[in-house]
């Protein structure tokens, strides 16, 4: 499976300390202490920037106190104070493509859009500015290319569509085959798409796919 990329290893008594502060807040959060919890998590991903647990905890905390565009801004002031960029794009990425996908459960095209083009730019930064986190980096450009597309030829845009499933069959073709957290697998998307486009007549841009 695709996860976070690697930085996240470090040494056994740090991912004692760190499980051990999410745990506590955790107990923070159970007795009703939210807002003590959050602050407390906000610094603790300040001390591990790179932790993937931590940045689940956090995205989950943000998405639900914040909503998705709320979580959006807290990521953009997280990757301008990093030190190590390549992470943080990555994580930055990670939490955008979640965000786009709220945005798509509610109806909120536009919304959507802006933050699919977010998650794929960072994840494109992320890839380029470390190669041990390229892998991970274009498999979910990938299912952020989907998921625009699907976006753009819902607008009328069957040019941008069609360019952004031939970049992601490009850029990592084994992701075509694996679905994002709507269930939907960039392959698929481009079939219907493909099949939309020549349904009305626009045989040249199906004929791509």
């Amino acid at each position: 499976a695709i996860g976070a990329p690697g930085p996240d290893a470090r040494l056994n008594r740090n991912q004692l300390s760190e499980g051990a502060c999410l745990a506590g807040i955790g107990l923070l959060e159970y007795g009703g202490l939210r807002h003590v919890a959050a602050e407390h998590l906000q610094d603790l991903v300040k001390a591990f920037p790179a932790s993937a647990a931590v940045h689940e905890r956090w995205r989950n905390r943000l998405l639900i106190d914040l909503g998705a565009e709320g979580m959006r801004v807290h990521y953009a002031k997280f990757v301008a104070k990093a030190s190590d960029v390549p992470a943080a794009q990555w994580f930055t990425g990670y939490a955008n493509l979640v965000a786009a996908e709220q945005h798509v459960r509610d109806a909120r095209s536009a919304e959507a859009r802006s933050a699919y083009d977010t998650a794929i730019d960072a994840f494109a930064q992320s890839a380029a500015g470390n190669e041990s986190f390229a892998d991970s980096a274009n498999h979910f450009a990938v299912l952020g290319l989907g998921g625009r597309a699907l976006l753009r030829h819902l607008a009328g845009d069957g040019e941008g569509a069609v360019a952004d499933l031939l970049r992601a069959a490009a850029l990592r073709p084994a992701s075509l085959d694996e679905a994002d957290g709507l269930e939907r697998k960039p392959r698929a998307l481009a079939s219907r798409i493909a099949r939309e486009l020549a349904a009305a007549g626009k045989t040249a841009l199906s004929e791509q796919l």
